[in-house]
């Protein structure tokens, strides 16, 4: 039997919701498909009726994540294609296209002064870009595989990244050095596919289905 290819639907890849900033305001959320279009819909907090505000087709290959800006109109997206594009929300149209990976990039993340972006990929890159001079502001080697998580702190002065190799690094962002080396209990031979910054710990969670919040020193504090 044959399968024309164009004719099966688009997967989403990513989903991604904004957070409200008051109580009236339109939810925001996006998603990224595997065709590269991502699409922004608003929602009304009195409803649950929901319509598409943008739409880009700026990506060529599917959509790996997607990031809000917490007060600037602005939305971060990357790509299996290796770039990373910044819209505006406002205007409805791509204002910043930066590059440098030379594989897939699968997470992106803004800073919390909303200055830097910042971003992982297969290649086991970190990249820091500055978003209003549209640069590099360095990069360095975080991984030998390929990177599964990024996060940064509030105060955007470390960096947490997280990879196929099963380990969490801490990156000082003024010194650009990895602080520390963390590993689950769990075993460092399963990836890390969960990762975020909660104040001064860490959720991380593994590919055999372990979550766990741990402290900055690595410390086990609590299993779900």
């Amino acid at each position: 039997m044959e399968v024309d290819l164009d004719e099966q639907p688009d997967i989403v890849t990513c989903l991604k919701f904004r957070r409200q900033l008051l109580n009236d305001e339109k939810e925001l959320f996006a998603t990224g498909e595997s065709d590269g279009i991502v699409t922004v819909y608003s929602q009304s907090p009195s409803d649950l009726q929901s319509a598409v505000t943008y739409e880009s087709k700026d990506h060529f290959f599917p959509v790996n994540d997607i990031q809000f800006a917490d007060t600037m109109p602005w939305m971060a997206t990357c790509s299996n294609d290796t770039l990373l594009n910044m819209h505006d929300l406002n205007k409805c149209q791509l204002v910043r296209s930066f590059s440098g990976h030379s594989s897939f990039i699968t997470k992106c993340k803004f800073n919390s002064y909303q200055n830097l972006l910042l971003s992982v990929g297969a290649e086991g890159f970190l990249y820091v870009f500055d978003i209003r001079q549209n640069k590099t502001v360095w990069r360095l080697h975080a991984h030998p595989e390929p990177c599964t998580g990024l996060d940064i702190s509030f105060d955007s002065s470390l960096i947490c990244t997280s990879a196929y190799d099963g380990y969490v690094r801490l990156w000082d962002m003024h010194r650009q050095s990895c602080v520390k080396t963390l590993a689950a209990e769990t075993g460092g031979n399963c990836a890390v596919s969960v990762l975020q910054m909660i104040g001064p710990n860490l959720l991380m969670g593994n590919t055999n289905s372990q979550l766990g919040i741990y402290d900055l020193q690595g410390r086990l504090k609590k299993t779900y």
